[in-house]
């Protein structure tokens, strides 16, 4: 597919343009949040599917937007890792410090 940069959601909201290769990284109230990622535009699609976590204070969560190429078309969807999993992340990406917006 060739992409090189995703929209990240916050509750239906456009959180970050994240590019290949990078992360970011945002400070939420606790409390249940949707999560969703796509590959162009600056809206919401109703269609997407959506991560939904209950945040609790103190504590750090990581997504990662997982992209399945599929001929002419793919699918893009966000998984929640464990810390470990992101640390080993972090090694090779770069934070997305001003989002694109």
């Amino acid at each position: 597919m060739g992409l090189t940069a995703f929209s990240a959601f916050i509750d239906d909201s456009l959180a970050c343009h994240v590019h290949n290769n990078r992360f970011s990284a945002h400070t939420l109230a606790p409390g249940l949040h949707k999560f969703s990622a796509r590959a162009d535009g600056k809206k919401q699609k109703k269609n997407i599917q959506t991560v939904d976590i209950n945040l609790k204070a103190g504590e750090k969560y990581y997504l990662v937007i997982d992209v399945v190429d599929r001929y002419f078309a793919g699918s893009i969807s966000l998984i929640e890792v464990t810390y470990n999993t992101a640390k080993k992340m972090f090694v090779t990406l770069k934070e997305e410090t001003d989002c694109g917006l």
